[in-house]
C-alpha cells in the first residue's frame, strides 16, 4: 500500500459511520490486509496520518458515540509506533469510562468550572495535559477554588470511580497538594508543622 493509498483509506474510514457502513468499514480493513501483504515492496507507514486520525477522535471524544469512536480508533494502526500506541490506549481508557464521566460531569453538585477544565484535561494529548496542569497549579490551590475542586474530586472518587481513576494520581496528590497518607490533608500543612517543630527544638537547644 502506497502513501497516498494509506491517506484514502484512512479518509475514508474516517467518514463512514462504523454502526450504519460496518460492511464497508471491514470490506476496507481487508482490503488494507490484502495490500499489505500482496506486493513485494515495503509499505510506506504515515505516522502524520495516524497522528490526525487520533487527534480527530481525541476531539469527538466526549461528544460521539463510544462504539462509533472504537471504530475509529480500530481503524487506525497505532502499532508501529509507542508514543501513538500509547494515546490510543489512553483514549480507549476515556472512551470506557464514558458514563461515568457524563455523568459525573454533569452532577449538579460537582463545581462546573473544575469538570469543564477535567473534560478538556481528558481530550488533551500528553504535552496539552501537562501544560493544563501547570497552569491550573495556582488557581487550584487557592480558597474557593481549592475547596470546590476538592468537593467534586471526593464526589467523583466516592461516585464515579472510572472517572476518578483516569486522573486519580493528579486528583489525589498533585492537584491539590495532598498525599496518600494525608487523606486530603494538603501538603503545606505538614511543612508547615514540620517548620514548627524544627524551631521548637532549636530554641530548646539555644536555652542549654
Amino acid at each position: 500500500m502506497t502513501e497516498g493509498a494509506g491517506r484514502a483509506y484512512l479518509a475514508e474510514a474516517l467518514r463512514l459511520d462504523p454502526a450504519q457502513d460496518h460492511a464497508r468499514v471491514m470490506e476496507l480493513r481487508r482490503a488494507r490486509r490484502v495490500a499489505r501483504g500482496g506486493g513485494d515492496h515495503v509499505e510506506s507507514y504515515d505516522e502524520g496520518a495516524v497522528r490526525e486520525g487520533l487527534s480527530a477522535v481525541a476531539r469527538d471524544l466526549l461528544d460521539e458515540d463510544p462504539a462509533a469512536l472504537r471504530a475509529r480508533l480500530d481503524a487506525l494502526d497505532v502499532s508501529r509506533a509507542p508514543a501513538l500506541s500509547q494515546r490510543a490506549r489512553r483514549l480507549r481508557a476515556v472512551i470506557d469510562a464514558r458514563p461515568a464521566i457524563d455523568a459525573g460531569t454533569a452532577d449538579p453538585r460537582a463545581d462546573a468550572a473544575f469538570a469543564d477544565f477535567v473534560r478538556r484535561l481528558l481530550r488533551a494529548n500528553a504535552q496539552q495535559a501537562a501544560e493544563l496542569k501547570r497552569r491550573s497549579a495556582t488557581t487550584l490551590r487557592n480558597g474557593a477554588r481549592f475547596r470546590e475542586a476538592r468537593r467534586t474530586i471526593r464526589l467523583w472518587r466516592d461516585e464515579y470511580p472510572e472517572l476518578h481513576e483516569l486522573e486519580r494520581v493528579w486528583f489525589d496528590e498533585d492537584a491539590l497538594g495532598t498525599t496518600r497518607a494525608g487523606r486530603g490533608v494538603p501538603i503545606w500543612i505538614f511543612v508547615a508543622a514540620a517548620l514548627w517543630i524544627v524551631i521548637k527544638f532549636s530554641r530548646f537547644l539555644l536555652r542549654d
